[in-house]
């Protein structure tokens, strides 16, 4: 009987044991999992939880992705293009050239390969300084109306780069028109047409200038005339 007594005691102890091991391993267990999720922050400044440790990105996650655009350098500063004024450090805002501050002359004339070159003088008469940039719109018309006009406008060229010309009053700038000799074509091919006027509009601007001039292009899709960006006048 002491011997059964003692038996039970010993098995008391060892369940006591097993109990006091599994508690144990649960409370492990727990802690655990109820560690404090990792918290991220935003470009925002604000946390956010995302319950586990990032993930390291993969190679070629960051940065720019193919394709994407970036800065080509062929755009002028947002404070110089048409229409927005841009501010020196003396605090003076510099317009673009309207067509009214602008006298509008022909320069120059040259010739070569086929081709007459013509000088577009473009001076600042408006009294304060004021910005060019880009191509000017030139086309030839019988009149001093738009309505008149003979053929396509000029094609732009792109041997010169664009760029700012900040024109000082009384200063000019320059574009240069190429008028090719229509006769180099067949007459089905050009279908040549004759104008009195050139038909000029500064950079940017709506309202056009009409120069005297008294020239030949193609009605046909051909390529007649050319003209470069503006540039500072040498």
């Amino acid at each position: 009987m002491r011997l059964t007594a003692a038996n039970s005691l010993a098995a008391s102890i060892a369940g006591i044991g097993v109990a006091t091991l599994i508690v144990g391993c649960t409370s492990s267990g727990s802690s655990a999992s109820s560690q404090a999720p990792v918290t991220s922050t935003t470009n925002s400044g604000a946390a956010v939880s995302t319950g586990a440790p990032a993930a390291t990105p993969s190679a070629g996650s960051a940065g720019t992705s193919p394709g994407q655009a970036g800065n080509s350098g062929t755009s002028p500063p947002a404070s110089s293009s048409p229409g927005a004024p841009s501010v020196t450090p003396g605090g003076v805002a510099i317009v673009p050239c309207p067509t009214s501050g602008l006298k509008v002359t022909e320069g120059t004339i040259g010739a070569a390969a086929g081709s007459t070159y013509l000088q577009i003088n473009f001076t600042n008469v408006s009294g304060r300084t004021c910005l060019l940039y880009g191509y000017p719109g030139v086309a030839l018309t019988t009149s001093t109306t738009s309505a008149s006009q003979v053929g396509a406008g000029a094609s732009r060229s792109t041997i010169d780069a664009k760029s700012v010309i900040t024109l000082a009053s009384g200063a000019t700038a320059s574009a240069t028109l190429q008028l090719v000799e229509v006769l180099n074509y067949s007459a089905s091919d050009c279908q040549p047409a004759s104008g009195n006027y050139l038909q000029v509009y500064p950079p940017g601007q709506t309202v056009p200038v009409y120069l005297p001039f008294k020239g030949k292009t193609c009605l046909k899709p051909v390529f007649a005339l050319g003209v470069s960006a503006v540039k500072s006048a040498s």
